[in-house]
């Protein structure tokens, strides 16, 4: 498969260790054994990167801050470890690799995997993605990478685990979400291009923006991408927002900064994964309501009630758009409307609110996408 992580697209000398197959050995499939791999095949090379990170001078601005390490300084790395120069032709399948080293080095330094409540993980699967949602929204990842578990997704018949999720730049220097799709027979390789200006534009583009970059979708990507992206761009939408409920609240992830040692300045990885539970107070809230609207709505049918109000159920979960500020200057902010209880009192307010892309529109005040 083109756009998959295996032995055969390898670049020489260093040829990765063989791929779990599809025996599925559930082991293998963790996040940590990917920095592992990573690690193997190029021994030393996450440590430089990280030296690379904690030496960028944040006032020169050499690469934007929600790039862990630019496309540029990687290429050039693992160039000279193939024994060749920087302005050579990238030998063919090294760009797959380019991608996952960058991800993986940027997951490295936090190593957080996050867990989403079932039921707003439910919830988020089924809320499309369409309207006017700036692809920008995306940059404001709670760390350089995040792995997100994706249970009960398929690549056709075989489970996707999770997938990794970080900012970068391709080959061509096009900004995008580099998605990594964790799955029996490995890696697969999804770039959402950003420089599109809403998430409908980059999802419709997509194949076409990957065309562009060298990399030739198979016919069991588009077949199977149409369905999982949205999903999959859902659930990182949630972890992008504000108000998102992440961990238990004594702590949230963050992007480390580097620091001062005898020997210089340091950018210090984590020694182990950090599991973040996501949105678990939402989701037993919507599992209250939901029980308590299904209570009321059978007592409706009975003949209890009265004529006050529409009869208890659950409104589908949606984006909404909102505008806020002076009309010359209005700044888009996106919120996720959970499944909310109509007619039903519920134990909590926990409506996410979306970064602002800070665009101005006078349309689309008030209206749900």
């Amino acid at each position: 498969m083109t756009n998959s992580i295996n032995a055969a697209h390898a670049p020489q000398p260093q040829v990765p260790a063989a791929l779990p197959s599809a025996s599925g050995d559930a082991a293998k499939m963790q996040p940590g054994y990917w920095l592992t791999h990573v690690g193997t095949c190029y021994p030393g090379l996450l440590a430089t990167t990280d030296k690379l990170r904690a030496l960028r001078d944040p006032a020169a601005r050499g690469w934007p801050d929600h790039y862990y390490i630019p496309y540029t300084l990687l290429r050039n790395m693992m160039m000279r470890r193939l024994g060749l120069r920087p302005g050579d032709p990238t030998p063919k399948g090294l760009v797959t690799h380019l991608q996952l080293v960058a991800t993986i080095a940027a997951w490295r330094v936090t190593q957080g995997i996050y867990r989403i409540d079932p039921t707003v993980y439910d919830a988020l699967c089924a809320t499309p993605v369409t309207g006017e949602l700036p692809a920008a929204l995306l940059r404001h990842l709670p760390e350089w990478c995040v792995y997100l578990e994706t249970p009960g997704m398929h690549w056709d018949d075989l489970l996707v685990y999770g997938v990794f999720a970080n900012l970068c730049e391709t080959n061509t220097g096009r900004e995008v979400l580099m998605l990594q799709l964790n799955y029996t027979d490995g890696l697969l390789t999804c770039p959402i291009d950003l420089t599109r200006r809403t998430l409908g534009e980059a999802i419709r583009g997509m194949f076409q923006s990957m065309r562009e970059d060298g990399m030739a979708p198979e016919p069991d990507f588009e077949r199977n991408m149409p369905t999982l992206l949205p999903r999959i761009l859902s659930l990182l939408l949630y972890l992008c927002s504000e108000a998102a409920e992440i961990g238990d609240g004594a702590s949230r992830p963050s992007r480390p900064v580097p620091k001062r040692t005898k020997k210089g300045v340091r950018m210090f990885a984590a020694q182990r994964p950090v599991c973040w539970d996501v949105a678990t107070r939402l989701g037993a809230a919507l599992r209250r309501a939901g029980r308590d609207a299904a209570g009321d709505a059978a007592g409706a049918g009975d003949g209890a009630g009265t004529h006050a109000g529409p009869r208890p159920h659950i409104r589908r979960a949606h984006w909404h758009t909102y505008l806020s500020g002076p009309r010359d200057s209005a700044k888009r902010t996106l919120r996720w409307m959970p499944p909310i209880p109509v007619n039903v009192e519920t134990p909590d307010d926990l409506v996410p609110t979306l970064r602002s892309a800070g665009t101005a529109d006078k349309a689309g005040a008030g209206k749900g996408d």
